[in-house]
């Protein structure tokens, strides 16, 4: 017999999400149904609602779930009806790196194998467990300052991986790695390409005068470094920083991005477009 839930859903990007009644079919084979007892919501749910992850709306959101076995399809017979069960976001793959170590909940395995690293930061070892098995394409540096670059060579000498960083922030580097140089350099309006998807090179000047944005236009994601956090820019009291410059960096480079890009910054929370843009005199008026 088919089954009716009450669910949370985004049907559109960044639109208010409903709580409906959904129909829920008899489990296939390798399927089960799960009544859910206890759910809660991450940022993953955050990124399905606004389209950084895929644009193949509508999302049923609250993925983080457990509760007790239904029915099951045919084939299943690890679980059965009556089982108490914590459901992961997706299958885990049982192959890759996390799955071996006994930890299926980061498994990472994906039809996209590959993957970009965005500032190398602190210890090479975390960063190596969450990439998994999958190929590190470059490891792209949002600006040369050490608590973004300091795994960086130790990270490219465990993957193979080159180096990119914008010159103007060379002698930033030369302080953290005086003996091994970038591979690549990024220069404004460059892009980077993986699995798929093209990340656009945005310089933006101020924090560090060869700071970086990446963009990924597709679906309107950001990823800021320490240009633009929750709540204004980054900070400009250290050496070859310029608040005016950071200020005209984010004004005419990223408050002209579509309001609902979502901003994944260098430190703390994510954040958007839109909800930044309203304070830009506040910011200017408040000083660096």
């Amino acid at each position: 017999m088919a089954y009716q839930a009450r669910a949370v859903v985004a049907r559109e990007r960044g639109a208010p999400v409903s709580v409906e009644t959904v129909h829920v079919p008899d489990p296939g084979p390798g399927e089960a149904v799960v009544r859910i007892q206890a759910c809660g919501v991450c940022h993953t749910d955050l990124h399905y609602r606004e389209g950084a992850i895929t644009d193949g709306f509508p999302f049923l959101l609250g993925h983080e779930a457990a509760g007790t076995v239904e029915a099951v399809g045919e084939g299943v017979s690890d679980v059965g009806p009556g089982d108490y069960v914590v459901l992961a976001w997706r299958a885990p793959c049982g192959q890759c790196r996390s799955c071996r170590r006994g930890r299926p909940w980061y498994c990472f395995d994906s039809d996209a194998d590959e993957v970009v690293v965005i500032d190398a930061a602190h210890h090479a070892g975390p960063i190596l467990d969450a990439v998994g098995e999958r190929r590190v394409m470059a490891i792209v540096c949002t600006h040369g300052h050490n608590d973004h670059i300091n795994a960086a060579v130790d990270l490219a000498e465990a993957t193979g991986a080159p180096i990119a960083l914008h010159p103007h922030d060379r002698m930033l580097w030369d302080l953290v790695h005086p003996h091994r140089g970038p591979d690549q350099t990024l220069a404004d309006g460059a892009v980077v390409e993986v699995a798929g998807a093209t990340l656009s090179v945005l310089h933006t000047p101020g924090h560090s005068p060869g700071g970086v944005c990446l963009y990924l236009d597709e679906h309107r994601v950001l990823f800021s470094g320490d240009t633009l956090f929750e709540g204004g820019p980054g900070a400009t009291g250290r050496s070859f920083s310029d608040f005016p410059t950071i200020i005209a960096s984010i004004r005419d480079r990223l408050l002209v991005l579509p309001p609902e890009t979502l901003v994944h910054t260098g430190h703390g929370d994510s954040t958007t477009i839109g909800a930044e843009a309203p304070h830009l005199d506040d910011w200017i008026r408040r000083g660096s």
